[in-house]
């Protein structure tokens, strides 16, 4: 006979799948540096700015089209702070999107033409660099604060919203009184975590982040969007091509769906350092100076790029190689850029599209930068030729096809003959200084000089 089951041991029910508070903000904080950190909050503010840009039908890529907007940061070892202009978030963006913790279902919510995708850049902004956050934001009619102490919220089970106070009469206040007058958001943080604390303390690491920024978002800068660091104004440094009758960079744009896609490839500089492809969504800087077959380099085409050919290796010879490509749309999922913004989505079906346009354009310029034999030769170009901010350059001046000039070659003297041989680098680096000599060419000539006169050789 079935012994019976106890009363104890029968029944149905529920276990509880709630998230914890503490995961997700480890989670999404453990891998992020410090300056992308902040440049999530940064971005959250260029994107209303850009939003209000395109709201009143302009192109935020013409020059001048952020004036009058700005970003303010200050950070020291008691607060980090960021405040702007660039038109605050309604309750209903706040509801639908600013404090979620993902992205919600469709994509009417994100302001046109953002680089926000998943809904967490604020938020993992904020729990990277504090425990306790304030978020004062006024929009039309709407003006709210959002003050959280972040470790008592962790410690609450089931309170998955922040509370917010409404900015009227007679409202009473946490730590932070209201400080908006105009459309905008402020938003600080306080309670820093011990390394941000010594992080923000270093000279160093405040440098780092404001080359961060200007690098990142140098094309916005350069459009007329002040940014400020500790009351420092951050500078546009445009990435730049070499133009002359003779000597026409490639252009080429096109619409793909909703993406606009801008190329442009050309030379610079032989400087290695600098040389590469520079990719931007939304005008923010994705990949830069990649010589990788990211961008078609190394001979050979990934199979999951598209299996093509490629184009050659990376090596000095060709170090005078730019290309920049910009994607551009309203909706940001859209755009082929990975979640951390800090690389495009070799799976993005525009992206393979625009990769093999990318290497038919390097092809050409490649093709040239290979009949430089020199140094000199190479010199000469950059002298007869003008630098110029491509962007900004009159378009109607470049061309479907990359143009460039006719090298001229060295006469071959029947009197001459080339000598060939190594030497230890750090003796020839020494060499080099001691002489002054600009190419190793130069070094060459004038050590066999030396020799012929100190053996008084006849010639």
């Amino acid at each position: 006979m079935e012994k019976k089951k106890k009363p104890s041991e029968i029944g149905n029910g529920k276990f509880s799948a709630e998230p914890s508070k503490y995961f997700f903000i480890d989670m999404l904080t453990r891998d992020i540096p410090l300056e992308w950190a902040i440049l999530d909050l940064i971005d959250n503010s260029v994107d209303g700015a850009r939003n209000e840009i395109i709201t009143k039908k302009k192109d935020f890529r013409n020059h001048g089209a952020y004036n009058g907007f700005y970003i303010h940061l200050t950070l020291n070892e008691e607060e980090f702070s960021i405040e702007d202009n660039c038109g605050g978030f309604t309750k209903k963006a706040a509801m639908e999107y600013t404090f979620k913790f993902g992205r919600p279902k469709g994509e009417n919510e994100f302001p046109k033409g953002s680089v926000g995708r998943f809904g967490v850049g604020m938020k993992r902004g904020m729990f990277k660099i504090g425990t306790y956050f304030i978020v004062e934001t006024k929009n039309a009619k709407d003006h709210f604060i959002v003050e959280e102490d972040i470790i008592k919220w962790s410690a609450q089970k089931g309170k998955w919203e922040f509370d917010f106070t409404d900015v009227k009469h007679g409202a009473k206040y946490g730590k932070h009184k209201p400080l908006l007058k105009r459309d905008g958001t402020v938003i600080k943080v306080l309670q820093l975590r011990e390394m941000v604390k010594q992080d923000f303390e270093n000279q160093h690491f405040k440098k780092k982040l404001i080359d961060e920024i200007q690098r990142t978002l140098n094309y916005g800068i350069k459009n007329g969007l002040e940014i400020k660091v500790n009351k420092i104004n951050l500078v546009a440094n445009p990435i730049k091509i070499l133009t002359s009758k003779e000597l026409v960079p490639y252009y080429l744009e096109e619409r793909i769906g909703d993406v606009t896609i801008k190329i442009y490839a050309g030379i610079g500089d032989p400087d290695p350092n600098e040389a590469g492809w520079y990719i931007f969504c939304n005008d923010r800087l994705m990949v830069e100076k990649d010589k990788t077959n990211l961008t078609g380099w190394e001979g050979i085409g990934l199979e999951k790029l598209g299996g093509d050919i490629g184009v050659q290796k990376f090596h000095n010879k060709v170090a005078m190689f730019r290309g920049l490509v910009f994607f551009s749309a309203d909706k940001s999922s859209s755009l082929p850029m990975t979640t951390t913004k800090i690389g495009v989505d070799i799976n993005s079906s525009i992206y393979k599209t625009t990769r093999n346009k990318m290497i038919n354009a390097m092809k050409k310029v490649i093709s040239f930068l290979n009949t430089l034999e020199n140094d000199e030769q190479r010199q000469e170009i950059v002298k007869k030729s003008n630098m110029v901010d491509i962007v900004t350059f009159d378009h109607k001046k470049l061309s479907p096809v990359f143009i460039f000039p006719q090298v001229k070659k060295k006469k071959a003297n029947s009197d001459m003959t080339k000598v060939s041989y190594q030497v230890k680098k750090k003796i020839f680096s020494a060499v080099k200084k001691e002489m002054q000599a600009s190419t190793n060419e130069q070094v060459g000539i004038e050590t066999f000089d030396y020799y012929v006169k100190m053996k008084e050789i006849q010639q």
